[in-house]
């Protein structure tokens, strides 16, 4: 089992170390309680770019301050969620969807406001229903993050009853 998959099946969290570079890691804890399907095998060898400019609203901000006028992490990372789907939804068969069980970001260089990035996702690993994407985003040559995304294919009536489920948490 690779790293990454030990990472999703015993959890795993990182803070910002606010050293050099900084990383976040989310992972799903436990996954044994999904049922998943099975995704078509040409996804192996896909890959997704897209591209965005950073604005005002993308900067690092806590509780509405603005912290550094720098693509934040929170858009790094949606940017890369958003990149690492596109790789997989192509190949998703009548019924299927699949949810986002980690990311892990580890930051190189920043991005200022005016800023072209660019993100690509491509399939690293794949055993039919986990699919791990390594995802980077770029200016021109120089990588601004790199890290990995991890999807588990489910059927869409699993995805619906997962939440509900969620929903009956609330009260």
């Amino acid at each position: 089992m690779g790293d990454a998959a030990r990472r999703v099946s015993t959890g795993y969290l990182k803070t910002p170390d606010f050293g050099m570079a900084p990383r976040i890691a989310i992972f799903r804890s436990d996954l044994s309680y999904i049922n998943v399907v099975t995704m078509h095998s040409d996804v192996a060898k896909a890959k997704h770019t897209l591209t965005f400019t950073v604005t005002k609203e993308m900067t690092a901000c806590l509780d509405g301050v603005e912290i550094h006028p720098v693509l934040s992490t929170v858009t790094t990372a949606y940017y890369m969620e958003v990149a690492a789907r596109k790789v997989i939804e192509p190949f998703f068969e009548p019924g299927e969807n699949a949810i986002g069980a980690g990311i892990t970001i580890e930051h190189k260089s920043m991005a200022a406001i005016g800023a072209k990035v660019t993100c690509v996702a491509r399939t690293t690993e794949f055993d039919g229903k986990r699919i791990v994407c390594n995802v980077a985003t770029y200016q021109g040559d120089a990588v601004l993050a790199e890290g990995e995304m991890v999807q588990i294919v489910l059927s869409q009536s699993r995805v619906s009853r997962l939440i509900e489920e969620a929903r009956q948490r609330i009260g």
